[in-house]
Formats: structure tokens, sequence, C-alpha cells
């Protein structure tokens, strides 16, 4: 009996198929033991009294940041260029609608100078929203040594690692976000003036100036972040 080219490529695919749905189990068996073992603490939104090794569980609402994604749509052909367009389009509509409605001919030629230079003010102005979270994006990137992490409203901070998801982790910036329950230990806490004492230690100033303005960059309304190295990371 011969075996065509299709028949092959199913088996294949039923082989891979078998294979992920044996990791995924071991890997759930593995996180219950794990569970039971380490009796994680569990926090309500808005209680953050809890030490640096404490293993936790949480469920909030987390905004999924992917530094990837986010550059992507500040590349050439991206969407914050089309935002762009569009916004610079907008704005020389109602210009010229407004010129047109309260200025005759005479006032138009006089001042044409005035009423380009006035437009290119305000392009300017709307596009610099833009180039600011451009700008605060890459300072996060280049002081945190992940991609792609979860950040709550109340503080906490989960670095992520694509080697861990079970999905394409391509797609992880426009396929998660919301309520997310996530299980891990508290591996530090960025806290609010703890300079360090010793004035000649450029080291330890330089990580207290990257601390202060990851406490200010990173959208949370609490002065400490904690930062929670991940077990487990699911939807219930």
């Amino acid at each position: 009996m011969t075996t065509t080219g299709g028949e092959i490529q199913t088996e294949k695919r039923n082989q891979r198929t078998t294979k992920e749905i044996i990791a995924k189990s071991m890997h759930d068996a593995l996180f219950d033991i794990a569970y039971k073992a380490i009796k994680p603490i569990t926090l309500e939104y808005g209680q953050n009294k809890t030490n640096s090794g404490a293993y936790i569980e949480m469920t909030r609402v987390f905004d999924f940041v992917d530094f990837e994604y986010l550059n992507a749509m500040f590349s050439k052909n991206g969407v914050i260029e089309y935002i762009k367009k569009v916004g610079r389009e907008n704005i020389h509509q109602s210009m010229t609608e407004s010129i047109n409605n309260n200025l005759n001919r005479e006032q138009k030629r006089k001042g044409a100078d005035e009423i380009k230079k006035k437009q290119a003010e305000i392009i300017k102005e709307n596009e610099k929203q833009y180039d600011d979270i451009h700008d605060i994006i890459t300072v996060i990137e280049n002081i945190i040594p992940y991609n792609k992490m979860l950040v709550a409203n109340d503080g906490y901070v989960i670095p992520v690692e694509d080697k861990y998801f079970r999905v394409n982790p391509q797609s992880l910036g426009f396929m998660y976000g919301g309520e997310i329950h996530v299980v891990g230990m508290v591996t530090n806490i960025i806290s609010s003036g703890k300079e360090s004492k010793d004035a000649n230690n450029v080291f330890a100033t330089i990580q207290f100036s990257v601390n202060e303005a990851l406490r200010h960059i990173l959208p949370t309304q609490e002065n400490n972040l904690y930062v929670v190295s991940p077990i487990a990371i699911y939807y219930e």
C-alpha cells in the first residue's frame, strides 16, 4: 500500500499535536505540584503588603506591554505614521475651513505666511505626543532586559519571556490583556526614596536614578513597583 505525501503531512501534524498535548498536560501537572508546595499568598487588588521572596497569586487587569509590537507601530509605514498623516490632513482641512469662513481674499493673501506657520506649529505639537511616547518606550526598553511584561495599575510588574508561552509570541501584544491570573515570586521591590547613602557609589546612584525613572514612567498609581517572577500566567 502506497502512502501519499498528503497522508504523511497529516500524520506529522497529528504527531506534533499529540506531543503538544502531552507537554501541556505535564506542565499543568508539575504546576499543580509546585502550587501545593509553595502555598502562595492571595493578594487582592491594592494589597501591596508583601516582601521580596514571597510567593503570591493575584488576579488583575493587566496591560500587556510588548516592545517589539509597540516599536513596529512606530516603524516606517506603521500605524503611528498613518495616524500622524491623518492628523495633518484633519488640521489642514479644519484650518482651511476656518480661514475660508472668517477671512476675505486680501486677508488670506497678507496672512499666508503666518497661516502656514501656525498650521506647522499645530501639527508639530500634535505629533510631539507620539514622539514622546516613542521616547518613553525606548527608555524602558533599554532599562528592562525583557521584551514583554504585564503591568498592573496597583504597582505589579510581571516580566515574561517568549519561550514560556504556548502561543506564537509575535501575536501576544494583540491577543492578551484584561483580567489575568498570575502565580509567582516577588523578586524585587522598587521603593520610593531609597537612595544610596554612599554618595561616592556611582553604581548605586545610577541604579537609584533608573528605579526612579521606572516608577514615574510605568503606568501605575503606586509609589512602589513590585517585580514578580512568574510561575504561571493564565486566564481563569
